[in-house]
């Protein structure tokens, strides 16, 4: 090859060269796959695309991809970058972020992108980010990382990249009962028709940016109590720094069982980081509450925005257990209790029996119906008060029903004896305990003592933790004896028997004295 043919081959090369370093923004890359973008602390299962918002012209100028939106491609503004966030369809095809743990990468061109993250059931709200791929000393794209566990800053907007909106209910103001293990949980009580409990929902209200800003936000705490409880009453809304406005900071929509605190949108756009909200109310234990391990729910519920087009929801339930005596044990698995029985009996002895013994022995006349009972609450000491917890009549199982009882103490006495029978009023303690799991607030198991020697206990299982399946029972029921007149219980007192005799004495004497009185006129 001559001279002047190299000369113009070697002119065409570095013409050439500089074309590309023309197109490719002044690098001397001929050539580049992309840059490799990650973005970290992303939950898995999330979908993260990567949108282009600044780009370089075809004079390798950076400029924002759509005209305007951008003032200053060099440090867009909070403002902006939320905006763009509501304008994706105009962006382009997004680049997809392939997960790996709480990572995620893509590829893509020289530019600025903007990061949205999205999922059906997420656990975090997240914030719109930026990443970006620029070319290093060796005319190589360079991905950035950008990590959504930390904030950034564009001009006088600051915001959490993500943040986590929780809720947690807790019973309030109680005062630990001695018969109920684990009562110091904070997710469930025993109580009786006519108790008041407080409650508090806690709530984290995360940071939302202004790309939150349409008529779509929403971060609603909802709260709905079952039929044995009253509406709730006394509700307040606070959050770490003042007690809320109504009608300014949010809405209360009552309906009945339920009530609907709706943070207002100003709210939820104010400061830039997450806000913790507190909503604290009463409510009452009322005659339509069940017994047994059938709980009397109060169940809390959060519906907000995790991301500007789409929301999620979180609850927690507490859990409120009354019991009953001869009554429900799970009413919803129809299974009932006989934890005392009245009898009617025709041997001497006054000692309680149990359902074995009824079979067992020929003395027993039945079981019956019309005794009439008063439970009485007892103090610490198990000693008898003036506080009547109930009253109830035997029916022809011989069974006294005394519903809605909270656990604790008790004493029952017989006040009125079926026909026929001589009234049995020896004061019997009665004990009801319970067993609440310590984290969840469930009742587990819970017992009758009766006489502080025969016991019933009932030992839940449940599906999932939450859902009641089956009950076991062990122990046996006790038999409440009444006599037939004329016979002699051992711990009834002096019983007729030593009437009868006394008073055999007695008119024998008197026959007697008025023998000898007769003799003594006749002679």
């Amino acid at each position: 090859m001559n001279t002047k043919v190299k000369n113009k081959s070697r002119l065409l090369i570095a013409f050439l060269v500089i074309v590309t370093m023309l197109f490719a923004g002044g690098t001397w890359s001929f050539a580049d796959n992309g840059g490799r973008m990650t973005v970290k602390g992303v939950e898995a299962g999330a979908t993260v695309k990567a949108y282009k918002i600044v780009k370089q012209d075809n004079k390798g100028k950076w400029v924002p991809v759509i005209d305007g939106s951008i003032s200053d491609v060099t440090k867009p503004t909070g403002k902006e970058i939320s905006k763009l966030s509501t304008r994706l369809s105009e962006l382009g095809t997004p680049v997809d972020m392939t997960a790996a743990g709480e990572d995620y990468t893509g590829t893509g061109t020289a530019g600025m992108y903007l990061v949205v993250v999205s999922k059906t059931k997420s656990t975090y709200v997240y914030n719109p980010m930026v990443v970006s791929v620029n070319f290093d000393g060796n005319g190589k794209l360079d991905g950035g990382t950008v990590d959504a566990k930390s904030k950034f800053q564009f001009g006088p907007n600051a915001y959490a990249k993500r943040s986590e909106p929780s809720v947690d209910k807790e019973i309030t103001g109680k005062v630990n009962n001695p018969q109920v293990e684990n009562d110091s949980s904070k997710h469930g009580d025993t109580l009786k028709p006519g108790d008041v409990t407080s409650f508090k929902i806690t709530t984290t209200v995360p940071s939302y940016s202004e790309a939150y800003n349409n008529d779509s936000l929403k971060f609603e705490i909802k709260d709905t109590v079952s039929a044995g409880l009253d509406e709730p009453t006394d509700i307040t809304v606070a959050d770490e720094n003042k007690t809320l406005t109504e009608n300014t900071d949010y809405e209360l929509v009552k309906n009945g069982k339920s009530f609907t605190v709706k943070l207002k949108k100003a709210y939820l756009l104010s400061g830039d980081s997450a806000k913790t909200v507190t909503v604290t109310y009463k409510a009452k234990l009322n005659n339509n509450a069940t017994s047994g391990f059938d709980a009397n729910t109060n169940k809390a519920e959060i519906k907000y925005s995790n991301s500007p087009s789409t929301e999620d929801d979180k609850e927690k339930t507490t859990y409120h257990y009354t019991f009953d005596i001869d009554g429900d044990v799970a009413g919803s698995k129809n299974i009932k209790g006989e934890e005392i029985v009245k009898v009617g009996v025709d041997k001497t002895t006054g000692e309680l029996l149990t359902k074995k013994n009824i079979t067992e022995s020929s003395t027993v006349t039945g079981k019956l119906a019309g005794a009439e009972f008063t439970l009485y609450k007892a103090d610490a000491s198990g000693n008898k008060t003036n506080v009547v917890a109930g009253t109830a009549t035997t029916d022809a199982k011989g069974l006294m029903k005394f519903s809605k009882l909270d656990a604790g103490k008790y004493v029952l006495v017989e006040t009125k004896a079926p026909e026929g029978y001589v009234l049995n009023n020896t004061e019997i303690p009665v004990e009801i305990t319970a067993k609440l799991n310590a984290e969840t607030g469930i009742l587990e198991s819970y017992s009758v003592k009766i006489n502080n020697q025969y016991t019933a206990t009932y030992t839940a299982h449940y599906d999932g933790g939450t859902k009641l399946t089956t009950v076991d029972k062990s122990g046996d029921m006790t038999l409440f004896n009444n006599y037939k007149p004329g016979l002699l219980p051992s711990t009834g007192g002096m019983g007729t028997y030593l009437f009868m005799v006394v008073g055999g004495l007695l008119v024998a004497l008197a026959v007697s004295l008025y023998f000898m009185n007769r003799r003594r006129q006749e002679q």
